[in-house]
């Protein structure tokens, strides 16, 4: 018991300092896309920045920084911002190319659900590799252009249905008042 003490102690001492350093934390740090209405209160502590009615705030995978077994996020608060001595756009550059780096999913919902949504394949399912908090994907313009390639197209209608994924809809026939 006492080495399983240990090795958790020496972990979480060397993730608590590299959570402190930004020469780590630049290629951890990953966007969260939140509605801005319903955090006013949150966004007031963290640094965030607006996007229509959204907000991107922005975390770092604890799993990333501490032992193994370890889930969560961090949140960035405006006091680790300013340990780092980086600005909000700092965070908003690394924290999308980080996003971009790890990759995404964009599959058609029919192949997810059962029966094929609206009998046609025009739903799509955007996300981030890993799944989680992935909504914030659609801030991302190389990924929403290589979407336009992937679809043959340069409009489709995006709907964040969470915030862990976004919904595509590749039908402009569509009136807005059916989504």
């Amino acid at each position: 018991a006492l080495d399983i003490y240990e090795d958790a102690r020496k972990h979480t001492i060397v993730g608590l300092n590299q959570l402190r350093d930004w020469g780590v934390v630049k290629n951890l740090i990953r966007p969260r896309l939140v509605n801005y209405s319903m955090n006013e209160e949150m966004l007031e502590e963290v640094p965030h920045v607006r996007i229509a009615d959204l907000a991107v705030t922005f975390y770092i995978p604890s799993d990333e920084l501490f032992a193994q077994h370890r889930s969560g996020n961090i949140r960035v608060s405006k006091f680790l911002m300013e340990e780092y001595g980086v600005r909000e756009s700092d965070l908003y550059k690394h924290a999308i190319n980080n996003l971009e780096q790890a990759g995404y999913t964009f599959e058609k919902l029919s192949n997810i659900l059962e029966p094929p949504a609206m009998g046609r394949d025009v739903l799509y399912l955007l996300t981030c590799n890993e799944g989680v908090l992935g909504a914030a994907v659609m801030v991302s313009k190389k990924i929403l252009n290589e979407v336009c390639q992937i679809l043959g197209r340069s409009k489709f209608y995006m709907l964040p249905s969470s915030t862990h994924e976004c919904l595509i809809v590749n039908d402009d026939s569509l009136e807005l008042s059916v989504l």
